[in-house]
Formats: structure tokens, C-alpha cells, sequence
């Protein structure tokens, strides 16, 4: 059986000025702000079992691409994880995975934990685009996502769950699901987005989500792309026709957000979902990814939804 170990990691990634690339933002015509620069991996470092795998050239775009792996299949009872990320001046740069995160039963051991921060310096971009986290039966998942913001600095938050193992009937069977993400807006908090999915004496998780087995946000802050906050609401924000039907295994709500900070402002949208499977909030998804493709240079759900 594998045994509880802690892992770390820390990455910084910053311009090369005299590499301008494409990825001119969508929102205004190009200017030299507009354009991100070559990004380079300035400090790496990382402990078993968790490592950072930074493929070169994988695209034809200057953004980076960033996949955070834990080695052994997945995080067990009592493993713990902590990880950074610095996006520097006018870099571009995506966190995916090339699976979802898989939980493990914690029936004899302490809480999994992760905690991962995430700091976006000015006319940069950070796209944390990952598959969703696993929590089989038995599971006690605890995270902490901390991402800090500067005046000009552009965000793209996915975050999502499935239920489990629902062919070996493991619909949300877990012990606890405690997520916490924090974005800091020139040092303060200005959005706090907590889950707490754990049963109740009186009420399980299961019957609380009903047929739902998959769960999320998406956060979009920043100039460079408020063309995907105005795509999203423009769709999910729709009133229906009347007499139009309702598609009783997808739930979408969208919001606009804007905070404003010592003179300063951030806008863009909030958006949640539930489906029955991921195949009714590959939509969903696929409204996020596809528009930012041009910036990614890939689609990093490719061939998995």
C-alpha cells in the first residue's frame, strides 16, 4: 500500500524581452502591452512525490504550459501537497493535468491535503485549466487555492469535482470535500469561494446533490480577457423564451463581478454548474477552453471530453 508523503514544488517563470511572440490580446488592437512574451523557467524546484513537468515548444503560442503531477497514482490518506507558481510581467502561462486527481480512502490515516498559491504579475496571464478531482469512497480531501492579482494582471480559474466512481457506485461516498480558494487583489481578499461537502446526521451529500455527479466554478478576471467574461455571460445569462424547455441535467448561473482596490479595478464573470456527467458539462467546458485557444495555442481538454 502506498504510505502518506508530503510533496512540494515551486515555479517562476519570467519574460524574455528581446522574444516578442503571437498572442496578441483579443480585446483591443495590438499594441506592444498587448503581445506576451517568450516565457523561461527561472526557478524550479520540486520534492517527491510531486513534480512540475514544463514541455518545450509544445505549442506555436508564447504561452507556457504547466503540469503539476504527483507520482504513485493519486494522493492517499495523509499525504500532503504544497506548490507555487509565479507568472511574471507579461508572461502567459496554463496549469493543466494530463488526468484528474485522484483521492484515495482515508479510513485510517490523517486528511489529504493540498494547498497550492498562485501569484500573476502585470499584463500576465495564468489559465488554470486542470481535469477535475476525484474523491473515491472513504476520502477526506482538504485544499487551499490561493491566487494573488496585480493591477493588470488576467485570470482564468477552472475548478470542478466529479462524485466519485460511479460505475462501482461510489456517488459522492467520500468522507469530506473541504475546498477553499482565496484571490487577493493587490493583497486583498476580494473573492473567498468555499465547499464544504461533507454528510450530515440528518442528510447525506448524495441525496443533497440528487442526480448532479459533477460540481464547478470558473473565475475570469482581466482586461486581456474580458472577451471570454462577455462570451459567457452573453450565453449563460439569457433569460428563456417562454415556453422553452429547460435542460434538467445541466444547472449554469453566471455573474459579473468587478472590485475595486486603492483606485484601482478588476472586472469579469463568476460562473458555477452541475451536471449529471461530464458528458452534459463538456458544453460548459468547451465554452470556456475554446475561446482562449488562440492565446493557449492547444485545447487542453483535447480529445478527452
Amino acid at each position: 500500500m502506498k504510505q502518506p508523503s508530503f510533496g512540494s514544488g515551486h515555479i517562476s517563470i519570467e519574460a524574455v524581452k528581446d522574444k516578442p511572440r503571437s498572442g496578441a490580446s483579443q480585446t483591443s488592437a495590438s499594441t506592444d502591452d498587448d503581445v506576451f512574451l517568450t516565457a523561461e523557467v527561472v526557478s524550479l524546484s520540486h520534492t517527491y512525490p510531486f513534480r512540475f513537468m514544463i514541455p518545450e515548444n509544445c505549442t506555436n503560442s508564447p504561452c507556457r504550459w504547466i503540469y503539476p503531477v504527483a507520482f504513485g497514482g493519486g494522493l492517499v490518506g495523509g499525504d500532503s501537497i504544497e506548490a507555487s507558481v509565479i507568472v511574471g510581467e507579461r508572461c502567459a502561462c496554463i496549469v493543466t493535468s494530463q488526468e484528474s486527481t485522484k483521492v484515495y480512502h482515508c479510513h485510517h490515516s490523517g486528511a489529504t491535503s493540498q494547498r497550492l498559491q498562485y501569484t500573476i504579475g502585470d499584463q500576465a496571464l495564468l489559465c488554470i485549466l486542470s481535469d477535475p478531482v476525484v474523491c473515491f469512497k472513504g476520502a477526506n480531501f482538504q485544499q487551499t487555492q490561493i491566487i494573488e492579482m496585480n493591477s493588470k494582471s488576467n485570470l482564468v480559474f477552472l475548478d470542478w469535482m466529479l462524485s466519485g466512481r460511479t460505475a462501482l457506485q461510489e456517488s459522492w461516498s467520500f468522507q469530506r470535500y473541504l475546498n477553499q480558494v482565496e484571490v487577493k487583489f493587490l493583497g486583498e481578499v476580494v473573492l473567498r469561494e468555499l465547499t464544504d461537502l461533507e454528510d450530515l446526521p440528518y442528510k447525506s451529500v448524495a441525496n443533497g446533490m440528487m442526480n448532479f455527479q459533477v460540481c464547478g466554478v470558473c473565475i475570469v478576471l482581466g482586461e486581456k480577457v474580458q472577451f471570454l467574461s462577455e462570451s459567457l455571460h452573453s450565453k449563460y445569462s439569457r433569460k428563456k423564451d417562454i415556453g422553452e424547455k429547460s435542460n434538467q441535467d445541466v444547472v449554469v448561473s453566471v455573474s459579473e463581478v468587478s472590485y475595486s482596490i486603492k483606485g484601482q479595478t478588476i472586472s469579469g464573470c463568476y460562473l458555477r454548474f452541475l451536471g449529471s456527467t461530464t458528458v452534459q458539462v463538456s458544453h460548459v467546458i468547451r465554452d470556456i477552453t475554446a475561446p482562449l485557444i488562440p492565446l493557449l495555442g492547444a485545447d487542453p481538454f483535447e480529445n478527452k471530453l
